[in-house]
């Protein structure tokens, strides 16, 4: 039965070595749509109704924009908190078996 599936450790590591690196470029990517889309008042122009429409399309979408990344980062964090967990719980499983064996075997 033991035969009929195996989990390959290594490679949940491999997935959270490679999320981290995604988490890292979220949280790059999430500083620069804080600070470097910053659009200040009266930078498209005064007075018309055009820049006032640009001016509050360009806040909507930054706000848009922020809210996506903050989801992102949140469903990443929790996929990489599940896998670390899965590892734990395999590795614990297979250190229970292999201790049960032991004690039969003695």
């Amino acid at each position: 039965m033991a035969d009929q599936y195996r989990v390959d450790l290594s490679e949940l590591d491999s997935v959270v070595k490679k999320l981290n690196g995604v988490l890292k470029e979220v949280q790059d990517t999430k500083g620069k749509a804080k600070s470097e889309t910053y659009l200040p008042p009266g930078a498209l122009g005064t007075g018309f109704a055009e820049a006032r429409n640009l001016e509050t399309a360009h806040v909507s979408m930054k706000d848009q924009i922020e809210a996506i990344i903050d989801h992102l980062d949140d469903v990443m964090d929790k996929f990489g908190q599940k896998t670390v967990s899965t590892k734990s719980a395999y590795e614990e499983s297979d250190y229970e078996i292999q201790a049960a064996l032991s004690q039969k075997q003695s």
